[in-house]
């Protein structure tokens, strides 16, 4: 919803909410499935972006039981990873709570929109990384990461550049300033950085 202003489409989703529960659980396995392959044929990554829904698939499969487990990688396609406003959490196919696996050893960046109207299921999806390899921010927001963001945000822009810098320091990438990344392949999309 709200695509239309910035684009013609087509927009994707992991799973589609308008459709009947089997479904939905129907196209997050498939989108499992589609992630799997996509990782065996081009990673490993440095790190991962996920928004919303994607956050939600990223935290899915960074748990061993997934990538392990089920597609017997060697290891998470990943060494880090990005989450912004997450939602979807319904579709975890790993337990949280008093039943939770091991918590998700990737460290992992957490934007959260504190008008956001799935931000409890963010902070849900927060739950699952491990605490003492978590970084948080809550931005004044609501579901949406804008261009503009690096202006107006600037404690989670120095939080980010901070937690990139840590995640890259053994690369020979240098520090991001500006957020200027290296190149990188993100779910079939290639993204040039500029050095």
């Amino acid at each position: 919803p709200g695509l239309a202003r910035f684009s013609d489409g087509p927009w994707y989703a992991w799973a589609d909410p308008n459709k009947s529960l089997s479904d939905q659980e129907e196209q997050w396995d498939e989108s499992l499935e589609y992630l799997a392959k996509f990782c065996m044929q081009h990673g490993p990554f440095d790190g991962v972006y996920g928004f919303s829904q994607g956050a939600a698939v990223i935290t899915n499969f960074s748990h061993p039981k997934i990538w392990k487990e089920r597609f017997q990688l060697k290891h998470c396609p990943w060494k880090f990873a990005i989450l912004a406003c997450g939602g979807a959490s319904q579709y975890l196919t790993i337990k949280r709570g008093g039943t939770t696996l091991a918590m998700i050893e990737v460290p992992s960046f957490h934007i959260f929109g504190k008008r956001d109207h799935i931000f409890v299921d963010s902070k849900r999806i927060a739950e699952f990384w491990d605490p003492s390899q978590k970084t948080t921010h809550a931005h004044g927001r609501g579901h949406e990461i804008d261009m503009q963001m690096h202006t107006r945000e600037m404690e989670m822009m120095v939080k980010l550049n901070n937690f990139l810098d840590g995640q890259l320091s053994s690369k020979k990438y240098g520090s991001f300033p500006n957020l200027s990344l290296p190149k990188f392949h993100l779910m079939g999309y290639s993204f040039g950085g500029t050095r």
